[in-house]
């Protein structure tokens, strides 16, 4: 059962603006970054280490400047999404092709083996199908989209959707 969500309010330590949040989760301040990550710093132990580093500090600058350079953002297709697309297609393709099978074989095999053979084919299809559930309605607490912008002042994080740093 999900904890129920008390709203906390205190002042920055850094900039003293209030701060209004979540109980269930760390609070941060808008105006100034503080607390933005509570962990500390993971020390650099190798070369492996410094070059994941710097490979995640250039691919989050790049997610930066598309996001502030106001362009329409739309999904890539990379090797990547063509691979995951691949392999999503093979999956569905199995299912699909083991439910055929099933089918054929219970069909064509009616009182014999094949019947046997069909249905434990026409089993792991159903086992391998897509599930469609419905999303759990604990929305309790949830704020309506057009109400969501109006949360924090300035709209999104305090400073209307951009870079705290470069808010003016």
């Amino acid at each position: 059962m999900p904890d129920i969500a008390r709203e906390t309010t205190q002042p920055c330590p850094g900039c003293d603006t209030e701060i209004r949040g979540d109980s269930r989760f760390a609070l941060w301040c808008a105006a100034c970054d503080w607390n933005v990550d509570p962990q500390e710093p993971r020390p650099v132990t190798g070369r492996l280490d410094r070059v994941e580093r710097a490979l995640a500090r250039r691919h989050g600058e790049q997610l930066l400047a598309e996001m502030l350079s106001g362009r329409e953002l739309r999904p890539r297709r990379d090797a990547s999404a063509m691979a995951a697309t691949a392999f999503a297609l093979t999956v569905h393709g199995v299912t699909l092709a083991l439910a055929v099978g099933g089918n054929w074989c219970t069909v064509a095999g009616w009182g014999g083996v094949g019947m046997l053979a069909g249905s434990v084919l026409l089993v792991v299809a159903w086992a391998l199908a897509p599930r469609v559930r419905r999303l759990p309605d604990d929305r309790a607490g949830a704020v309506p989209g057009r109400r969501a912008r109006t949360l924090r002042p300035g709209g999104l994080g305090g400073a209307g959707g951009r870079h705290p740093e470069r808010a003016t």
